[in-house]
């Protein structure tokens, strides 16, 4: 989780989620994983009522993706370590 200080004095709320399912969970907010109840999230403020949020969610599904496959990756090198320990 990072949450920072911008200079005007808000919060940049970054967090990761613990499913990467979430990524692309369009009832939670892509910056801090909390239930939306709108279009802007009240824990951290982003608002996605903006044409940006396609390309955000876009963007969000490759990462998905790319770490279902990075997960899957693992899974199969741990299968393998295993294999020649027996």
């Amino acid at each position: 989780m990072t949450d920072r200080a911008l200079p005007d004095g808000s919060r940049d709320v970054r967090r990761w989620p613990s499913d990467p399912s979430q990524l692309v969970d369009t009832s939670r907010c892509p910056a801090c994983f909390s239930p939306l109840v709108g279009a802007q999230c009240r824990v951290c403020g982003l608002d996605l009522a903006v044409p940006a949020s396609v390309e955000l969610l876009a963007l969000s599904t490759r990462v998905r993706d790319a770490e279902l496959e990075r997960q899957a990756f693992i899974t199969g090198m741990r299968a393998a370590q295993a294999a020649r320990a027996h």
